[in-house]
């Protein structure tokens, strides 16, 4: 029987482990120190404030340590890739790009996200322990499947791709040069964008009806435009940066 050398379960199976081998002690110091921050904020809440905790609290405390810590996370998961001395050794690991690829995405991902989910839970149950006992304060049980929490999740699978590509392109202080290019490009089409409003803006306004093209112009924007660009950023950022990642692996595996 020949072996599948673009894909094997097993293969995927046994880098998923040493991804986590490699990663776990640095996962759970991580961890700890934002469970520790969380857990103390929580509890000066609970004791000195005069408001319900509810799902703005928990979510207004924690999501901005996700992102960020997310992002930082997925900027070294290929680490071993840019070391000097460990890059040879990573690169002749019997694997495919794709195996490695997925493997890497998989835990800068979505077992980074089911453990951010843990992490809430953890959250939510102790402020509800604390408050049922030492307080009088009430603290909403949060649910994790709403449209608003999965949206927040969907997002950051979205902008992890773009730092997962940087992750691979750049070879040191990847975090910082991702923020700096993604900048750039940020400020380009700002300009772009800019520009292209003016001459649009100048075209309407010349016409002796100026008021009703504007609104034509707003209601072009909000009926076609918009749904465009949000279904660009739902359904294409991520599988665009995720395939310029695999061939940029590809090239450095070669």
């Amino acid at each position: 029987m020949e072996t599948n050398s673009f894909f094997d379960i097993n293969r995927l199976k046994y880098l998923l482990l040493r991804q986590l081998s490699v990663n776990y002690k640095t996962m759970l110091i991580a961890t700890g120190v934002v469970v520790g921050f969380l857990v103390l904020v929580g509890t000066l809440q609970l004791f000195l404030g005069n408001n319900t905790i509810d799902y703005g609290n928990i979510f207004g405390m924690f999501m901005p340590i996700f992102l960020i810590g997310g992002f930082i996370f997925t900027s070294m998961i290929f680490s071993e890739l840019n070391s000097p001395h460990q890059g040879y050794l990573y690169l002749t690991i019997p694997a495919s790009a794709f195996e490695k690829l997925l493997s890497a995405w998989f835990v800068s991902s979505i077992f980074y996200m089911i453990l951010g989910g843990i992490i809430i839970y953890f959250l939510n149950f102790y402020y509800m322990l604390i408050a049922a006992i030492f307080t009088s304060q009430n603290v909403e049980f949060i649910n994790l499947f709403s449209l608003d929490v999965l949206q927040m999740f969907g997002s950051y699978l979205v902008f992890h791709s773009i730092f997962f590509l940087g992750a691979i392109y750049f070879r040191r202080v990847n975090f910082l040069k991702t923020l700096l290019a993604g900048f750039v490009v940020f400020i380009v089409l700002s300009i772009y964008s800019g520009i292209l409003a003016k001459i649009l803006f100048n075209q309407f306004s010349v016409q002796s009806n100026m008021m009703n093209r504007a609104v034509d112009l707003k209601f072009t924007f909000d009926q076609q435009i918009a749904p465009i660009a949000k279904y660009l950023f739902w359904c294409g950022v991520a599988p665009f940066f995720i395939t310029v990642s695999y061939f940029r692996l590809k090239e450095r595996q070669v």
